[in-house]
This record gives C-alpha cells, structure tokens and sequence, in this order.
C-alpha cells in the first residue's frame, strides 16, 4: 500500500536582490508574510550568516520546515519546502518566496513523498 506524507519541492531561483539575499531580517520578514498568507505556525526560526556575505536558515513549522540558502555574489537561492500532509501547496510557498527576492525561477523540483 502506498502512501503519500507529504508534499515537497526545492526551486533553485537566479537574478534575485543579492542585497535582500544577505539580509536576514529581510528573509525573516518574507517568511513571516508567507506563513501569514498561507495558514503555516512557525515554530521556530534558525540562521546562520556566512562571512562576507551569504546566509542559511530554516522555519520550523508545525507542518514541517522552510529551508533557505542564499549566494548573493552568484543573485542565487535555493528555496526548499516541505510539509506533512496535503494541507500546505508547498509550490506556492516557495515561488511566493522567490517572487519577493525578484528572483527567476531556474529549476523547479516536485516531490511526493512517503512510502
């Protein structure tokens, strides 16, 4: 028997605000407006700012995570989402973020996940 557990996708994104890419706050803030706009609980948030420039940090959800790894030398990010269930479009969380970076989307990955 197959069942699904949860929704996930990864979207790699170019020609983003490499100034909003070194930002935490402003980060922060995007996933903040996010969990707002589309129903999720943050339990949590952890960064990590690289120097000189470049950061990593998750979201903590009730209903899994938000993971997010910036290059803003390169205008790069790559957005990863995953929830547990099928509550959460996870696609529209993740171009949400995307789009509020300026960014182009350059790879795009969809995954069921569960056994």
């Amino acid at each position: 028997m197959e069942q699904e557990l949860g929704k996930h996708v990864i979207i790699d994104a170019k020609e983003c605000n490499e100034e909003y890419l070194d930002n935490k706050r402003k980060i922060k803030k995007i996933i903040k407006e996010c969990a707002q706009i589309y129903n999720l609980h943050i339990m949590g948030f952890k960064f990590h700012k690289f120097k000189p420039i470049g950061l990593s940090g998750f979201a903590i959800l009730a209903e899994s995570h938000i993971a997010i790894h910036t290059w803003p030398e390169y205008k790069f990010v790559s957005v990863d989402v995953f929830t547990c269930g099928n509550n959460m479009n996870t696609e529209k969380v993740a171009k949400y973020i995307v789009k509020k970076l300026n960014g182009k989307i350059a790879q795009e990955v969809k995954l069921d996940r569960g056994f």
